[in-house]
């Protein structure tokens, strides 16, 4: 591990809660205990696992020179194999269930598949009260998101499903998704900002492959 990266983890673990820190003084895998880092050489991504913590990976790219994510997991242990990252799950045996992570399809991490979302903050000009309308996203791949869920500090939408062609409509690369109502009423949302969570929840026969999201408008008026 270079120093900048070293020192960057260090404040890390300084700056986010983590669960017994001690046993980060200390590194052994076999014991579960310490920091645990591995470099994927096709991603040009350096992991680091804090185990025997509350679950949790930081991913570095070396091109961008910054982190990248937070992930809720803690391998076993990392091994580059003939160019190849893989890892294994926290059970009592090692070499049980051995995860190729250049391989990932369909969200699914040591058997278990999970939702993809993401959520932004919409807080231009951040004073000014504004009624909320649609949002705009600019996306490569697909498939594109298939639920939303809007809230502020004093309404929330729940989750809503999109269907196209009735709340989501789509030309080119460009996506209008019509910003549904407040929760058991007819009430526009309107407040000084807005959060807005898009997601893709897991399905079978529409799995995302490559999704980029470019840019995201968000729509109102004064």
């Amino acid at each position: 591990m270079s120093l900048s990266l070293k020192h960057n983890v260090q404040k890390l673990i300084t700056d986010i809660h983590i669960e017994n820190k001690d046993l980060l003084i200390e590194d052994n895998p076999l014991l579960n205990r310490g920091v645990l880092t591995s470099y994927d050489s096709n991603k040009k991504n350096v992991y680091v696992s804090f185990l025997g913590t509350n679950d949790l990976t930081i991913s570095f790219n070396i091109l961008t020179r910054g982190f990248i994510s937070l992930h809720s997991f803690s391998p076993k242990i990392w091994v580059e194999l003939n160019g190849n990252l893989v890892s294994t799950n926290k059970s009592n045996k090692l070499y049980e269930h051995i995860y190729n992570f250049d391989s990932v399809l369909n969200r699914t991490l040591y058997d278990n598949t999970f939702d993809s979302y993401i959520t932004i903050l919409s807080s231009k000009e951040p004073v000014l009260n504004k009624i909320f309308g649609n949002v705009e996203l600019d996306v490569t791949g697909s498939p594109i998101f298939n639920k939303i869920e809007a809230w502020n500090d004093y309404q929330t939408t729940g989750e809503i499903d999109l269907i196209n062609r009735q709340n989501i409509r789509h030309s080119y690369r460009k996506w209008r998704i019509a910003l549904p109502r407040e929760e058991n009423s007819r009430n526009i949302l309107s407040d000084t900002k807005l959060w807005i969570k898009l997601l893709h929840k897991h399905d079978i026969t529409n799995p995302i492959d490559n999704l980029v999201l470019n840019n995201i408008e968000v729509k109102y008026t004064k």
